[in-house]
Parts: structure tokens; sequence; C-alpha cells
């Protein structure tokens, strides 16, 4: 399984937090967010590579991870432009197109995720994709990223980015596993006319439509998104 870390967003929302360097060595508890997701992922045995998309400028997150160069190889991607997520998985296709890949957001922090877990399930149970969910109070963490809306058998019925309506207390992250191969229908997501690009979540629900094994699994920890 590789770990896909990416990296190489602009985080103009947070740009009078984190001035010119990247949103994703923004320190929290003493620690870089992009190191703590490294280090998550090191726990996990399966995990025996890491794939860090960034920008051409990133060169302060190499520096940044290069303290865990003896414990896991980490190869970096350089992303030219920032046209989203789905762009920045895509440039990875030919990378992960033959693994198991477990997907981490780089604005996204947890605080002991139960990722060994998910992974096990992932592999237990034959899914074809594993969506880290949270429960919150917190409607505006949803409303900021997405929902998560399940039928009355507890699978996925539908996936809804920020949305105005909250229909239950389950918050959809960036920690997805699946495989890489599914990297090759991004071609066939539909475009968003008011972002002009497809988006994550229409991967997923690309997923769904073709009755892919897709479920969500409580990671059961401290999160934040520092977009939010």
């Amino acid at each position: 399984m590789i770990g896909l870390i990416l990296a190489a967003g602009n985080g103009t929302r947070i740009k009078k937090i984190t001035g010119k360097n990247n949103k994703c060595i923004l320190p929290i508890e003493g620690k870089t967010i992009i190191a703590q997701t490294v280090e998550n992922l090191l726990e996990c045995r399966e995990i025996n590579k890491i794939i860090v998309v960034i920008s051409s400028t990133e060169e302060e997150i190499q520096k940044e991870l290069s303290v865990y160069k003896d414990k896991i190889q980490i190869e970096y991607l350089i992303q030219q432009e920032a046209r989203g997520i789905l762009a920045a998985i895509a440039l990875c296709y030919e990378k992960v197109k033959e693994e198991d890949v477990f997907l981490s957001l780089g604005d996204e922090y947890f605080k002991k995720p139960k990722y060994k877990e998910m992974i096990e399930k992932y592999y237990d149970e034959s899914y074809d994709i594993i969506l880290g969910t949270l429960h919150t109070k917190n409607e505006e963490a949803i409303k900021n990223n997405y929902a998560v809306i399940l039928d009355s058998n507890g699978n996925i019925s539908n996936l809804i980015e920020k949305p105005t309506h909250i229909e239950n207390d389950l918050l959809g992250t960036g920690s997805i596993i699946f495989h890489g191969q599914f990297f090759s229908e991004i071609k066939n997501v539909p475009i968003i006319p008011k972002r002009k690009e497809a988006d994550l979540v229409g991967l997923i629900l690309l997923a769904i439509k073709e009755k892919k094994k897709v479920i969500n699994f409580d990671l059961a920890c401290t999160y934040t998104n520092i977009n939010s």
C-alpha cells in the first residue's frame, strides 16, 4: 500500500496565518501538520512508500520530511499548477495503478486516527473504497467539507460536497482507501460548472453508481481542517 499525501494547494483562504509558507507546515501541538500525517501513516505496517504531491516551490516540505528518509521511502511529484484534488491524484496514476492507496490531504490534521483498523477492514472484508469519517456536532465543519448520507441499512447512499442542509452528524474527510486502478475513472467524473473542475466527491459517487463496495469508517479522533 502507498500513502499518498496531497500538499500542493495554495491555501489562499489562510494566507494571513501562513504567510508565504505552505499551509501543510503549519504547526499544531508542536509539530507540523504534514509531519504528523506522515507519522500517522508510519504506524501502518501495510504502507511501504509515501508519495507527496507538491508545487514546484515547496522545498520547505521536502526539508521538513527529510527526517523520515531512513524510516520509509518518500517520493515527491511536482504539480506545476494547482487545479484541484483530482488533478493532483491523476498526476500519480502511473505510480499507483497497481497498488492500494491510502489518500491523505495535507491540510487535514488528525490526532490518533484509527488508520490501522481502517486498513484492516479494507483487506479483511475486500472493500473497494473506504471513506474515513467522523461524528461531529460542528455543522460548519460538515458544510466546509462533505456530508455522508446513509440509507436505512447503513450503506452510503449519497455524498454532498459543502452541503447547505445537514442531515446527520457524519463529516467526510480526505482519508480514503482505494485501489490506484480506480484513478483511471477520473476522466469520467462530471465537471462542476461553478468551479470548472471535477472533485473527489464526484469520483466516489461514480464508484457508488457503479455498485462498488464503498463504506465509511469512523476514525474516532480529534480533527481539524485548517481551511475550515
